[in-house]
């Protein structure tokens, strides 16, 4: 929890809402198993949101994402929202050796973003799959294209050359 946060949560004028959010998500991972085949998990889960995020974390090789730095969302009357991504100090070939080699998906202490708690039954679905390919695409031909990386990596090493010097 995080709003509203630990004490204020603990308060027994907050149990109906702690119940609903439980709930909700207990029947979210009972859809996704398909214990409820007349339900749907995208009647609980913003799909797009949750491909993104997974994305993105894959992309940069964030060993820490999906099971610790992972934040998600449930408004009212809303979705499960995953996002928003943070915590990108374990990517990217960072210090800590972890991140070095992007083909090992599945490692103790990295996450597999393929099998890991719901993305195990995510990825199951063909049309969650089939989406999940579809978004890649897209992003690989926009806001992720190399053409565009390397823009933005020129963009803000240029924007260091001064404080590095002073670094």
């Amino acid at each position: 929890w995080v709003y509203p946060d630990g004490n204020d949560i603990k308060r027994s004028s907050r149990k109906a809402q702690v119940d609903y959010v439980r709930n909700y998500l207990n029947e979210f991972y009972s859809v996704l198993k398909g214990e409820q085949p007349e339900k749907h998990y995208s009647d609980y889960l913003d799909v797009e949101a949750a491909i993104d995020h997974n994305l993105l974390n894959a992309f940069a090789f964030n060993i820490d994402a999906l099971r610790l730095s992972t934040f998600f969302t449930k408004v009212q009357d809303g979705k499960i929202v995953f996002g928003p991504i943070w915590d990108f100090d374990r990517s990217l070939g960072s210090g800590d050796g972890h991140d070095k080699d992007p083909t090992v998906w599945n490692h103790p202490r990295r996450t597999d973003y393929f099998n890991y708690g719901c993305w195990y039954y995510l990825f199951r679905d063909i049309d969650f799959f089939q989406q999940y390919i579809d978004r890649w695409q897209e992003l690989r031909q926009g806001a992720l294209s190399q053409k565009r990386i390397n823009a933005a990596f020129n963009y803000f090493c240029n924007r260091l050359q001064n404080a590095e010097k002073r670094d």
